[in-house]
């Protein structure tokens, strides 16, 4: 009966440690995270939805994008920290490129845009059909 104790009080031990290690990992890998998130706008103040924001860590090639909601707002919450290239896209305006963005343990950046108007192109295409004479 006592062995049976004794079994039962190590697993009770080992479990608590295992939860306090999965526990410290997490803390430890949480820490380990920044933020960016903005708000990109047109020269007149507007804001600018369904903009794509890419970032490219340098160190790992990792790539994240993400799209401005209807308020113009984009967010990326968890990002490991590095360095980092920024490239902004918006249909009808010019792309924007940032580099070397640093992104700390626990940095909450914030980097607004504001976005050139593209130079406007037209393109027609125009298809004969016509009927042999």
């Amino acid at each position: 009966m006592k062995i049976l104790q004794s079994l039962i009080s190590m697993v009770r031990c080992d479990r608590s440690g295992l939860l306090l290690l999965v526990c410290a990992a997490t803390a430890l890998f949480a820490a380990a995270n920044g933020s960016l998130s903005g708000t990109l706008k047109d020269p007149s103040g507007a804001v600018i939805a369904g903009a794509r924001v890419s970032l490219v860590n340098t160190a790992l090639q990792s790539e994240y994008a993400a799209v401005t909601n209807g308020q113009g707002f984009y967010s990326f919450p968890a990002l490991p920290v590095g360095h980092y290239n920024v490239t902004i896209e918006g249909p009808g305006f010019k792309t924007q490129k940032r580099s070397d963005l640093v992104i700390d343990t626990d940095a909450a950046l914030k980097l607004d845009a504001t976005l050139a108007i593209g130079d406007r192109t037209e393109q027609v295409t125009v298809e004969a059909n016509g009927a042999a004479v």
